[in-house]
């Protein structure tokens, strides 16, 4: 059989940015959120929802939305997973990634458990960094930082903590992803 697919993505029609689904082709948009706050880098997790980060009246935070690949519809409610954080991105095991607090300082990036556990440091970025993607087999890091005043796409090896940048410096780059 064909596996499963979906296309995620963060779209303002209505003066706010909500997440949608599609299927790979495109068709039958459907929109998942529909509210007054910033919703964001949604990413899809092996636990069966689609995570995403959450900005405005005061619900800052990582967020996860229940979610049937099999019916592209939203199976319950979303719930906030981790407060004050954002740039969730999700490995194929379910590891979750995420930046704790505002991107606009020097931020430490964390493993977290499924049960909601810090387990550990994963990268160190310097200011002005954001826009994580964590590689399917959780050994690199995409991330979009400021270099010379244009933010360029990097890549971080976890474990060996080495950067490479990926993308030439012709522009702002961001919002990297694997596939």
């Amino acid at each position: 059989p064909e596996p499963l697919a979906i296309v995620s993505f963060t779209k303002e029609r209505d003066g706010d940015f909500e997440i949608w689904v599609s299927n790979p082709d495109g068709s039958a948009p459907t929109k998942l959120t529909d509210n007054t706050v910033l919703d964001a880098d949604p990413a899809w997790s092996p636990s069966g929802h689609i995570v995403f980060g959450r900005t405005g009246a005061g619900r800052d935070g990582v967020w996860a939305l229940p979610f049937s690949l099999e019916r592209l519809e939203p199976t319950g409610d979303p719930f906030q997973v981790v407060a004050g954080a954002g740039g969730p991105s999700v490995g194929a095991d379910g590891s979750l990634l995420y930046t704790p607090g505002q991107i606009s300082r020097a931020q430490s990036l964390v493993w977290v458990s499924r049960e909601g556990k810090i387990e550990g440091s994963a990268a160190e970025l310097p200011d002005q960094s954001g826009g994580l993607a964590l590689s399917p087999d959780g050994t690199r890091i995409a991330v979009a930082i400021n270099d010379g005043g244009l933010r360029n796409i990097w890549a971080i090896d976890v474990g060996r903590g080495t950067r490479t940048k990926l993308t030439p410096d012709l522009g702002n780059a961001g919002r990297p992803a694997f596939s």
